[in-house]
Protein backbone atom coordinates (compact mmCIF):
# COMPACT_ATOMS: atom_id res chain seq x y z
CA UNK A 1 0.00 0.00 0.00
CA UNK A 2 2.84 2.34 0.81
CA UNK A 3 4.48 1.72 -2.57
CA UNK A 4 1.28 2.79 -4.36
CA UNK A 5 1.24 6.03 -2.39
CA UNK A 6 4.89 6.67 -3.19
CA UNK A 7 4.31 5.99 -6.89
CA UNK A 8 1.32 8.33 -6.96
CA UNK A 9 3.30 10.99 -5.12
CA UNK A 10 6.17 10.60 -7.59
CA UNK A 11 3.85 10.94 -10.59
CA UNK A 12 2.25 14.15 -9.32
CA UNK A 13 5.48 15.74 -8.14
CA UNK A 14 5.77 18.08 -11.13
CA UNK A 15 2.43 19.79 -11.39
CA UNK A 16 -0.69 17.98 -12.52
CA UNK A 17 0.77 16.26 -15.59
CA UNK A 18 0.17 12.54 -15.57
CA UNK A 19 2.58 10.03 -17.07
CA UNK A 20 1.88 8.59 -20.53
CA UNK A 21 -0.34 5.54 -20.32
CA UNK A 22 -1.94 6.54 -17.01
CA UNK A 23 -4.94 4.21 -16.40
CA UNK A 24 -4.42 2.64 -19.84
CA UNK A 25 -5.73 -0.79 -18.90
CA UNK A 26 -8.79 0.66 -17.17
CA UNK A 27 -9.46 2.92 -20.12
CA UNK A 28 -9.14 0.06 -22.62
CA UNK A 29 -11.45 -2.12 -20.54
CA UNK A 30 -14.08 0.62 -20.34
CA UNK A 31 -13.75 1.27 -24.08
CA UNK A 32 -14.35 -2.38 -24.91
CA UNK A 33 -17.30 -2.57 -22.50
CA UNK A 34 -18.83 0.54 -24.07
CA UNK A 35 -18.30 -0.89 -27.56
CA UNK A 36 -20.08 -4.09 -26.56
CA UNK A 37 -22.97 -2.12 -25.05
CA UNK A 38 -23.28 0.00 -28.20
CA UNK A 39 -23.43 -3.13 -30.34
CA UNK A 40 -26.16 -4.73 -28.22
CA UNK A 41 -28.26 -1.56 -27.84
CA UNK A 42 -28.09 -0.69 -31.54
CA UNK A 43 -29.08 -4.22 -32.54
CA UNK A 44 -32.06 -4.15 -30.14
CA UNK A 45 -33.21 -0.75 -31.43
CA UNK A 46 -33.01 -1.78 -35.08
CA UNK A 47 -34.82 -5.07 -34.35
CA UNK A 48 -37.52 -3.15 -32.46
CA UNK A 49 -37.97 -0.79 -35.41
CA UNK A 50 -38.28 -3.76 -37.77
CA UNK A 51 -40.83 -5.49 -35.52
CA UNK A 52 -43.02 -2.37 -35.54
CA UNK A 53 -42.70 -1.89 -39.33
CA UNK A 54 -40.98 1.52 -39.04
CA UNK A 55 -39.56 3.33 -42.04
CA UNK A 56 -36.95 5.38 -40.18
CA UNK A 57 -35.18 5.74 -36.86
CA UNK A 58 -34.94 9.27 -35.46
CA UNK A 59 -32.02 10.23 -33.20
CA UNK A 60 -31.21 13.56 -31.57
CA UNK A 61 -28.38 15.53 -33.14
CA UNK A 62 -26.08 16.13 -30.16
CA UNK A 63 -22.91 17.06 -32.04
CA UNK A 64 -20.78 19.71 -30.42
CA UNK A 65 -21.46 18.74 -26.80
CA UNK A 66 -18.56 19.36 -24.46
CA UNK A 67 -17.68 17.56 -21.22
CA UNK A 68 -18.11 19.67 -18.10
CA UNK A 69 -15.55 18.19 -15.70
CA UNK A 70 -11.79 18.50 -15.42
CA UNK A 71 -9.48 21.45 -15.84
CA UNK A 72 -8.55 23.08 -19.11
CA UNK A 73 -6.57 20.98 -21.57
CA UNK A 74 -6.44 17.84 -19.43
CA UNK A 75 -6.68 14.39 -20.99
CA UNK A 76 -8.73 13.22 -18.00
CA UNK A 77 -11.54 15.52 -19.09
CA UNK A 78 -11.89 13.72 -22.41
CA UNK A 79 -11.03 10.26 -21.11
CA UNK A 80 -13.40 9.86 -18.18
CA UNK A 81 -16.30 11.91 -19.53
CA UNK A 82 -16.86 10.06 -22.77
CA UNK A 83 -20.42 9.15 -23.47
CA UNK A 84 -21.00 6.84 -26.38
CA UNK A 85 -23.88 8.70 -28.03
CA UNK A 86 -21.99 9.40 -31.25
CA UNK A 87 -20.81 5.79 -31.47
CA UNK A 88 -24.37 4.60 -30.85
CA UNK A 89 -25.76 6.84 -33.58
CA UNK A 90 -23.21 5.65 -36.14
CA UNK A 91 -23.88 1.99 -35.28
CA UNK A 92 -27.64 2.49 -35.51
CA UNK A 93 -27.19 4.22 -38.87
CA UNK A 94 -25.04 1.45 -40.32
CA UNK A 95 -27.30 -1.34 -39.05
CA UNK A 96 -30.42 0.49 -40.23
CA UNK A 97 -28.99 0.82 -43.75
CA UNK A 98 -28.23 -2.91 -43.79
CA UNK A 99 -31.89 -3.77 -43.22
CA UNK A 100 -33.35 -0.98 -45.38
CA UNK A 101 -34.30 1.64 -42.78
CA UNK A 102 -33.43 5.32 -42.79
CA UNK A 103 -31.68 7.01 -39.86
CA UNK A 104 -32.68 10.66 -39.36
CA UNK A 105 -30.95 13.12 -37.01
CA UNK A 106 -33.43 15.64 -35.57
CA UNK A 107 -32.85 18.90 -33.74
CA UNK A 108 -32.80 18.05 -30.03
CA UNK A 109 -34.55 21.15 -28.70
CA UNK A 110 -38.14 20.53 -27.62
CA UNK A 111 -38.19 16.82 -28.45
CA UNK A 112 -39.53 15.84 -25.02
CA UNK A 113 -42.47 18.27 -25.30
CA UNK A 114 -44.25 16.17 -27.86
CA UNK A 115 -45.48 12.58 -27.62
CA UNK A 116 -43.40 9.93 -29.36
CA UNK A 117 -46.40 8.64 -31.31
CA UNK A 118 -47.14 11.98 -32.98
CA UNK A 119 -50.36 12.67 -31.09
CA UNK A 120 -49.31 16.17 -30.03
CA UNK A 121 -47.95 17.94 -26.94
CA UNK A 122 -47.50 15.93 -23.76
CA UNK A 123 -49.59 16.97 -20.76
CA UNK A 124 -47.34 16.92 -17.70
CA UNK A 125 -48.33 16.60 -14.07
CA UNK A 126 -47.38 19.86 -12.32
CA UNK A 127 -46.38 18.04 -9.12
CA UNK A 128 -44.38 15.27 -10.82
CA UNK A 129 -42.80 16.45 -14.09
CA UNK A 130 -41.77 12.93 -15.12
CA UNK A 131 -45.44 11.90 -15.54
Amino acid sequence: MASIRQAAKKHTRHGSRLPPGFCRRDHQRLTHLADNQVHQISRQLVNLALDHHCQAIAVENLKGGRPKAGKKRTPMKARFHRWFHRQLVTRIGSKAVEVGLRCVAVYARGTSRYAFDGSGPVKRDKDNYSQ
